[in-house]
């Protein structure tokens, strides 16, 4: 299709971030559509800009580039959009994401380009600096993507990341939340269908994984100290492909049935670390960027090996919330024990070396000792 060369050439000078939304319209294509630029952060005043610009307009793609802004502006020119029967595209490299991401979605058809990236999250309002997540905006969001036709699971793509994560959509992904879209091919100016989606696996495949990261944010998150802003991206990410999966639910509460077997038969601790193994294994993020200290320039072989060595990191993880765990206690006569023994497990292992090896059956028998300590979240 010769849309997006004519693009290009259209818009090629248009290159610097406006701290406004920029609103452009270039002559009709030779198939009499018109295009349309909307750039830059969605403000007070945009809607009615829109409108004024596309008056008159019968055939239009809109292409976006915006990092977002206003929700109540981008409801409107999304309203406005779907009203008119125009189109929405994200071009080759560009970026659409929160409210922008809500007018792309007005679209009576919906491109996409394969370096493209659209983003969602909840809508929020600030309190005190900080974002919180505002009831009213989401609920009129659900109310317009309802009315565009969008399915519960796209409702919750768009609103149910926290505001200061992003979700990013996929062509899976939307195939799977039933937003329908097509692929531009970054390599030329055509367009083409999206892949097929090859069948989903199983909700168990899915529930597995999400059993496991819920575990990590809450009670394992004293042992580890995972970074929860990766975990919450996960389970969105996994969330929002598997809740319209049907026997979801089931397939939920097997896989926390099996945790709390691991948890009863294995303790806690041990039951924690191999789920972030498992979720490691399976090439997942578990939220953990290195062991318990911050690796030194110069570094002893036993510290360096437990900084270049993942399956290493949990176990020092562990092990260090645990020392600080028993310096808390009350009875002196215990602490003091306790911490005389971990004085002398340090040199034994340090003994290993660099030893990833031996360094994991050291971490793990001294674990052991510890699988019934309880750390309070």
């Amino acid at each position: 299709m010769r849309l997006i060369a004519s693009l290009l050439a259209m818009f090629v000078s248009a290159t610097d971030a406006a701290p406004a939304a920029e609103i452009l319209q270039a002559e009709a294509t030779q198939d009499g559509i018109a295009v349309i630029l909307l750039r830059g952060e969605i403000v007070s005043g945009d809607a009615e800009r829109f409108e004024q610009t596309v008056a008159g307009v019968d055939r239009a793609i809109v292409f976006l580039v915006s990092e977002g802004g206003l929700v109540a502006e981008a409801l409107r020119i999304g309203n406005n959009i779907r009203a008119r029967g125009f189109s929405t595209a994200v071009g080759s490299g560009d970026e659409c994401f929160s409210a922008c991401a809500l007018i792309w979605a007005g679209g009576s058809e919906r491109f996409m380009s394969v370096s493209a990236k659209i983003g969602a999250h909840a809508a929020y309002r600030s309190a005190d600096g900080r974002p919180l997540t505002s009831g009213i905006a989401n609920a009129e969001i659900g109310a317009y993507l309802a009315r565009l036709g969008l399915s519960d699971a796209a409702v919750r793509f768009f609103t149910i990341a926290e505001p200061q994560s992003m979700l990013n959509l996929t062509p899976d992904l939307a195939r799977i939340v039933g937003l329908d879209l097509q692929l531009m091919d970054d390599e030329s100016p055509t367009l083409r269908e999206s892949t097929t989606l090859s069948p989903p696996e199983g909700a168990a495949a899915y529930a597995a994984p999400f059993a496991s990261y819920a575990v990590l944010s809450t009670v394992c998150e004293p042992y580890l100290q995972p970074d929860q802003a990766v975990l919450s991206e996960e389970l969105i990410s996994l969330g929002t492909i598997a809740f319209p999966m049907p026997g979801w639910d089931g397939a939920l509460e097997a896989a926390t049935d099996n945790i709390l077997q691991l948890v009863e038969k294995h303790g806690l601790l041990m039951t924690c670390i191999d789920a972030e193994a498992a979720i490691r294994l399976g090439g997942r993020r578990t939220g953990l960027d290195g062991p318990s200290f911050a690796c030194p320039p110069l570094a002893t072989p036993t510290e360096t090996a437990l900084c270049k060595t993942p399956d290493l990191w949990p176990l020092d993880r562990a092990m260090s919330a645990l020392y600080f765990h028993v310096r808390r206690l009350s009875d002196p006569v215990a602490r003091k024990r306790i911490l005389a023994e971990q004085r002398s497990w340090m040199q034994v292992r340090d003994a290993c070396g660099g030893d990833p090896a031996c360094l994991d059956q050291r971490y793990r028998m001294r674990l052991v000792d510890f699988r019934n300590v309880i750390i309070e979240p």
